[in-house]
């Protein structure tokens, strides 16, 4: 039975952390690593995750010198995973208890898929509601919507380390949207598949998607849209250009109204 890194980057997330790691200390399958690196956190959670490592030889903590930003940091722990699978883990976010297992079980029985995504649930930080996001599950489905929205959830994913070798790292000239480059590039040398089963509680707060932050993930998309536009695995359609079209027109609005428009489409 293969082994499963486990990766979690951690900044300023003292409130959520332990929910999180918890999640993964409760999972079924147990023969993994646990990675955590701090990015050099301002509040407790390096403290938070130096008391969990104490408590379980499994979990690795690592702190960074400095501030290393989110694409920097999830390289450092591509680097640092020493197992044949490997899953990811957001420091506010938890996994349902048998995800692991799951996903090690869909690795070993398709031996030409690097990659599998599954469907994810959004919880409200503040009234708990509850929504599903669903994905595409055919391959040719998926390659077809890539321009318009980021077919998968890279966060929900387990993959084969391997595929460092053939798709390198995360673009660290990114501030946003290095998920979605990352989906091109894996879909440049495997098929993707997603499964229609919830692995993962993504926790959707005010910090998730910012009016700070949202033009700046507008134009690092455009800019990923723009490379593969050519890629002879991917086409581009009349549609894929009025989406990038409304994409590109909607950075000039009032952020407010971007973020309200943003949910509205995505959910």
């Amino acid at each position: 039975m293969p082994k499963v890194s486990v990766l979690m980057p951690a900044y300023n997330a003292e409130q959520y952390i332990s929910e999180a790691i918890q999640s993964i200390l409760d999972q079924s399958f147990t023969d993994y690593e646990f990675i955590i690196i701090d990015d050099c956190s301002t509040d407790t959670t390096w403290e938070i995750i130096q008391h969990y490592a104490s408590l379980d030889t499994r979990i690795k903590a690592v702190r960074n010198e400095q501030n290393l930003k989110i694409s920097k940091t999830r390289n450092k722990l591509l680097w640092l995973a020493q197992w044949e699978y490997i899953a990811w883990l957001d420091a506010d976010d938890k996994m349902t208890l048998d995800r692991l297992s799951l996903q090690v079980q869909f690795l070993n029985k398709n031996l030409l898929v690097w990659v599998v995504w599954w469907a994810i649930e959004f919880f409200d930080n503040l009234s708990w509601s509850k929504w599903i996001r669903r994905y595409l599950l055919n391959d040719n489905d998926l390659r077809k919507k890539i321009f318009q929205q980021s077919p998968v959830s890279q966060w929900a994913s387990m993959f084969r380390s391997s595929i460092i070798k053939q798709v390198w790292l995360f673009d660290e000239s990114l501030r946003q949207a290095e998920d979605l480059d990352m989906s091109f590039r894996v879909g440049q040398h495997s098929q993707f598949a997603n499964l229609d089963v919830v692995v993962l509680y993504c926790r959707y707060h005010k910090e998730s998607v910012s009016a700070k932050t949202i033009k700046v993930n507008i134009r690092d998309s455009l800019l990923v849209r723009d490379r593969y536009q050519k890629s002879n695995k991917y086409s581009w359609s009349y549609v894929d250009s009025l989406a990038y079209y409304f994409t590109y027109f909607s950075q000039f609005l009032p952020a407010k109204f971007i973020l309200k428009l943003f949910e509205l489409l995505r959910w």
